[in-house]
């Protein structure tokens, strides 16, 4: 497991509707979905000046979108519009831990929608999503709480 203090995953739909959130006990879920909400402009911006410069269909690695305090916000967009958030506390992070904590996010992700019941539009209720999640808020020291909205 990643030693990356991850203090909350999200995961946020083509139009911006929360699709899962999940905080570590330490964090303040509603300060955390405010830091979410904030950085969805951020992601707005940084993806059409993407595709403006031509790279398209691919993955989208955003990096870091904001710092607050002693956290730090980082993105990722899909390329069908799923948006990943991960918040970071402590020291910044160094750009290939993070990477790795998306590609996992990703993957997870990915064995989720190959599943021909499950509906995109709807809020992620995965065991084996959440077992993803809680194994990266674990790295945290602490037993992550499962806060789904």
């Amino acid at each position: 497991a990643s030693k990356l203090p991850v203090a909350c995953v999200a995961v946020v739909g083509k139009k911006n509707n929360p699709l899962y959130v999940k905080c570590s006990p330490s964090q303040d879920e509603m300060e955390c979905m405010y830091m979410v909400h904030s950085a969805l402009d951020i992601v707005e911006e940084k993806v059409s000046s993407v595709t403006r410069s031509g790279q398209e269909n691919k993955d989208i690695f955003l990096g870091l979108l904001q710092p607050a305090g002693e956290s730090y916000i980082y993105g990722q967009v899909t390329t069908t519009g799923i948006k990943f958030f991960v918040i970071v506390t402590g020291q910044l992070p160094r750009d290939q831990e993070i990477r790795t904590v998306f590609q996992k996010l990703h993957v997870g992700y990915t064995s989720l929608v190959q599943n021909p019941f499950y509906d995109p539009n709807i809020k992620i209720k995965s065991k084996s999503f959440e077992a993803i999640t809680d194994n990266m808020l674990k790295s945290n020291g602490t037993t992550a709480s499962s806060k789904k909205i």
